[in-house]
């Protein structure tokens, strides 16, 4: 268990999600429009810094039935160095992933 804050930052699209050195406890994602036989699922991609071009640290692949997924990394979680970008990359339809939600303790939310 961990013995700091855990705090919590909600995206929508791409976009930076936390800003500093950062260690990420969990995610949770929805995917509203998967139907498990005609889309593609998507694809987020987590990654050590404040843009679209910063290394992948972590990918997750969206499953295709519609509905929410959380994830929960064990242990003291991933260290992001330089914060995290959440980079979503929804397939076809091109909004499948409409939210990500990033449990993290240090850094802020950005």
């Amino acid at each position: 268990m961990s013995a700091s804050n855990i705090s919590i930052v909600t995206k929508q699209s791409s976009s930076a999600g936390v800003s500093g050195r950062t260690r990420l406890m969990g995610v949770y994602f929805l995917n509203l429009l998967g139907d498990g036989s005609t889309n593609t699922q998507g694809t987020i991609n987590l990654r050590n810094g404040a843009d679209v071009s910063a290394p992948v640290l972590w990918t997750i692949g969206a499953p295709k039935p519609a509905g929410g997924m959380s994830i929960d990394v064990p242990d003291a979680g991933i260290l992001f160095s330089a914060g995290i970008f959440i980079d979503i990359v929804s397939l076809t339809p091109a909004t499948s992933v409409t939210d990500v939600t990033l449990m993290f303790e240090g850094g802020a939310a950005a």
